[in-house]
């Protein structure tokens, strides 16, 4: 969806402000560890709402130096707290380190940013223990696991997004459509299947846009991060998928693969 100028740089200007106020707690405020973990995720939230403004603006290059600042304030706050809280075993604890990596490769895929999708694979490892633990959410583990691998075109994609699809037999059934579209894509990027991934993007963009309010003020109601991620992931992967939705900054569609 279009943004006026005016109403994007007003709206980049107040993330700016924010991100200042934020580096300056950490360079000036004697904080606690779990702070400085969250003001590491406030930066990356910031750095992500520009780069996305940015791209709805049609700026790829300025975009893609936040969102690339947005991956490495992702990074640097999963590893703070695997760090600090790796005693924690709590489910708070995992689903945090799960949204975190989650965020983080979304991040890196729409920076485009290879060492970031990279880095970000190279962790699902790291969520071994929430899948043992946690078993009634396992299926948000196998999402989060399989879209780091395969937007890393691992070895091991294929098992995962496998495991994703059968994980979600004990799904809720209100849940079982955004689940399923995110399936449906994982599964025609790895096999290529340019039909199957037009498919469930156009699924998950219709459900998208259900739940959307047109409201003007609103960043999600311009676009969805999730959905360009994946249309990315599947350019990405030489799945040659056209698409028109108007939750995908349309400058995209000549970023090459």
């Amino acid at each position: 969806m279009t943004v006026s100028e005016e109403l994007a740089e007003e709206r980049i200007e107040r993330f700016e402000r924010s991100m200042t106020r934020s580096k300056w707690k950490l360079e000036n405020q004697d904080l606690s560890q779990e702070s400085v973990s969250r003001v590491h995720n406030s930066i990356g939230r910031d750095e992500e709402k520009i780069g996305l403004y940015r791209l709805l603006l049609g700026d790829v290059a300025a975009a893609t130096e936040h969102l690339e600042e947005a991956t490495r304030r992702y990074a640097l706050k999963y590893e703070h707290k695997r760090t600090y809280e790796a005693e924690e075993n709590d489910q708070a604890t995992w689903q945090t380190q799960r949204s975190i990596l989650e965020r983080l490769t979304y991040a890196a895929l729409l920076s485009r940013n290879d060492a970031s999708v990279e880095e970000a694979a190279a962790k699902v490892d790291d969520l071994d223990a929430y899948r043992r633990q946690f078993p009634r959410m396992v299926h948000k583990y196998h999402f989060t696991t399989a879209l780091a691998r395969v937007a890393a075109d691992a070895d091991d994609q294929r098992e995962r997004v496998d495991a994703f699809g059968d994980s979600l037999a004990d799904v809720k059934p209100d849940h079982q459509p955004y689940f399923g579209n995110l399936a449906t894509i994982l599964d025609g990027i790895v096999s290529g299947d340019e039909a199957t991934v037009r498919d469930g993007l156009e699924a998950y963009l219709d459900d998208y846009d259900e739940d959307r309010n047109d409201d003007p003020e609103s960043l999600s109601d311009r676009v969805s991060k999730r959905a360009t991620a994946l249309y990315l992931l599947a350019k990405r992967r030489g799945v040659d998928v056209e698409i028109e939705s108007r939750y995908i900054p349309d400058c995209l569609r000549s970023v090459g693969q």
